[in-house]
């Protein structure tokens, strides 16, 4: 068994060890860059007639042995922007790959995100740098992390393209010697096209990973130089991810106008104190960190023209986790929106909120991108947000739909109050009369005459608002049966002139328009009343505070409300007329009301006396009975009978009756009837003409001592 182990690993380190090497028709230089890791130089000279190596067959050989690529040459004919209007035929030596699908930094497919530019310019004797960026599939690395990436360049000369002929295209150096950018040198005037083949390998020849094939670039050698007049530096990604493991780079590249400029560029940034965010490099890579700092840096690009003169433009990269923090004032709406860049939308979104210590709570399943937060308050303030994010895809390793679960930065919420806490106190007292059942919120029992005193203290009790002097307009309402009588803050009597008197529908109004409060201070304000009238019987109100929010809403800030009583401190009644129908002249005849029922108002009265003293309701015949004719008034013989029980009958006549009386303390209550009792008639004789008649009572009241 030790035997068998031993040559298998023998036989793998071989395998991984061992390259194919073989000459090329292209010079190949040296790198110069940064980092020879990853550039290569070629010089740009290549002959007219090139006669394929043995291990640069022509693409039709090629396609023979290439198993794993199922690739057709096409050709693309494009005008290029050259100094004159050649047409030129752009090749292809293989079919480019589409843009891959990624999201939040995790890699769905595989392919290039940054693509050749399609035509590159540099003056004769120059040089120029082609860049790329690749990968694949984020599941594919997981599974195969240690592989490395194989970088297979293709070019041809523009002078090699004939009519209905096959381009031939040539890779200048074995696969492992190359990588994701070149350097290409101009030695001749023309044009090469530029195609790149990468895939990832245990070994040579051993294709288990997919391959990525880019677009065509053209790099065009002028013969003479050409100057920029504008430039504009642009970026594969303006949003990077801070996380291990997340596609963390993006490409920068410079646009001249006109598109042939001919000077070189380099990149930097502008702030070099943010290099633990990110760093540049001088050929436009960005890389940020992976350490979760999240932050802005600003990138300055760079071109020098030939002439000398240097053009620079800005472009700003942000640094994050997929959410960003927010700050709001109380009562706005928040927003956390998932950040950076999604060519697939998730399958479905959680979002999570969680306070302190306590375990996270699921409080969405919005799946737009983004988690609404309406009307902030200031008890969520440093709450913390993250999302979950599913997304189920096709793994181009195993060809069957997975599922991936993604998780966000999380944010915390800062939110500051846009109000003031002002705490306001509204008290009322009658100075006149108490009935005892009276308090800080509400009296009783208010007649004409009263004096009414309101107290209302204003204090401001802000831990979170930001201004030292909070200014706005004090109201304190007040009744129409009321006069002002005086004004007094902090015990001093104020002119009229600090304040304005508002008539509104229901009510009167003060008005303090410029009310100022000073931060933790607390005002008295004092409001003195007459009652003049009785126009309203209750009355409730607050005062209140109000002003304007940093947010542009305008609040209130009421007191409790007040409550007052008003009564008219008498005894009043109304009474009803009382009918006794059509009725036969019979002498003797007893005749009862036409409305005979229990419980009739004959007397509605409402005893709103403050002093309950005794009180006696008398009842007395104001005129007889007459007809109602105009031209006859003839008294005719109809007695009024009070029945207070039927045994207890007293006759109503010119003289007062007692009908009711209150013991001291007692209201006098509505005079009732049960169909027994009441007013009643009784003809004493029935020598008179007949007709319509009718009489007049007078209830009245005496107040005496009992």
């Amino acid at each position: 068994m030790r035997k068998k182990s031993f040559a298998f690993s023998l036989y793998l380190f071989l395998l991984l060890t061992v390259g194919s090497f073989s000459k090329s028709p292209i010079d190949v230089e040296s790198a110069q860059s940064e980092n020879n890791k990853e550039e290569i130089t070629i010089a740009q000279d290549s002959p007219t007639e090139l006669m394929p190596t043995e291990t640069q067959k022509p693409m039709d050989e090629q396609n023979k042995n290439e198993q794993v690529f199922d690739n057709e040459a096409k050709t693309e004919e494009l005008k290029t922007p050259k100094s004159n209007d050649e047409m030129l035929v752009y090749p292809q030596r293989f079919v480019p790959t589409p843009d891959p699908i990624r999201a939040l930094g995790w890699w769905f497919t595989s392919g290039f995100t940054v693509q050749p530019k399609k035509d590159y310019y540099i003056e004769k004797g120059k040089s120029v740098t082609i860049k790329t960026k690749s990968d694949r599939n984020t599941g594919i690395s997981l599974v195969f992390p240690f592989t490395p990436q194989v970088y297979d360049w293709y070019h041809i000369d523009a002078k090699n393209i004939k009519p209905n002929v096959d381009p031939r295209w040539y890779s200048p150096t074995s696969t492992f010697g190359q990588t994701r950018k070149i350097k290409v040198n101009g030695k001749e005037v023309g044009t090469v096209f530029y195609q790149l083949h990468s895939w990832w390998t245990y070994g040579v020849n051993l294709h288990i990973q997919p391959n990525v094939f880019s677009k065509v670039a053209a790099v065009h050698t002028l013969p003479n130089p050409v100057n920029a007049s504008s430039i504009k530096l642009v970026a594969e990604d303006d949003y990077l991810y801070n996380v291990k493991g997340s596609d963390n780079a993006t490409t920068l590249d410079i646009i001249p106008d006109p598109e042939n400029s001919t000077g070189e560029t380099s990149y930097r940034l502008k702030n070099p104190g943010n290099a633990n965010i990110a760093t540049v490099t001088t050929d436009g890579d960005l890389i940020a960190n992976i350490e979760g700092l999240s932050g802005t840096v600003t990138v300055i690009g760079e071109m020098k023209n030939p002439d000398g003169t240097i053009l620079t433009d800005t472009k700003e990269i942000r640094i994050g986790g997929g959410l960003d923090d927010q700050s709001v004032y109380s009562g706005e709406d928040v927003e956390f929106k998932l950040l950076g860049k999604f060519d697939q939308s998730p399958t479905s979104t959680k979002w999570y909120r969680k306070d302190g210590v306590l375990d996270p709570k699921e409080i969405s399943t919005e799946n737009n991108g983004k988690l609404i937060i309406p009307k902030a308050k200031i008890s969520d303030d440093n709450s913390q947000y993250y999302a979950e994010l599913t997304f189920n895809y096709e793994d181009p390793n195993s060809n069957s739909r997975k599922t991936k679960i993604i998780t966000t930065n999380t944010a915390t919420l800062q939110v500051t109050d846009s109000e003031p806490t002002i705490l306001v106190k509204n008290d009322i007292f009658n100075e006149t009369y108490d009935d005892n059942q009276n308090d800080n919120q509400a009296i009783r029992s208010v007649a004409k005459n009263d004096i009414i005193h309101r107290k209302i203290n204003i204090k401001d009790e802000s831990k979170y608002f930001e201004t030292t002097e909070i200014p706005g307009t004090l109201r304190i309402p007040y009744s129409n049966n009321e006069k002002l009588q005086t004004i007094l803050i902090d015990g001093v009597a104020i002119p009229n002139s600090k304040y304005s008197l508002s008539q509104l529908t229901d009510n009167k109004e003060i008005v303090f328009s410029n009310f100022k409060i000073n931060r933790l201070q607390t005002y008295e304000i004092e409001l003195i009343t007459k009652v003049q009238n009785h126009q309203n019987s209750i009355f409730r109100s607050s005062a209140y505070f109000e002003n304007t929010t940093f947010t542009g809403l305008t609040y209130k800030k009421h007191a409790m409300d007040n409550s007052i009583y008003f009564i008219k401190n008498c005894i009043e009644i109304s009474t009803k007329p009382i009918n006794y129908g059509v009725r036969q002249k019979l002498k003797g005849l007893l005749i009862e009301r036409k409305d005979v029922m229990d419980d009739f108002e004959a007397i509605h009265i409402l005893d709103s006396r403050r002093m309950k003293n005794h009180v006696q309701l008398y009842l007395t015949v104001k005129e007889p009975f007459k007809n109602i004719d105009p031209n006859n008034h003839e008294k005719i013989p109809i007695e009024f009978q009070y029945y207070i029980d039927e045994h207890n009958i007293n006759e109503i006549t010119d003289k007062p009756c007692l009908v009711e009386e209150t013991d001291e303390g007692e209201s006098l209550k509505s005079l009732t009837w049960s169909k027994t009792e009441g007013l009643k008639l009784y003809i004493a004789d029935n020598q008179f003409e007949d007709g319509k008649f009718k009489s007049s009572l007078c209830w009245s009241l005496l107040n005496t001592p009992k």
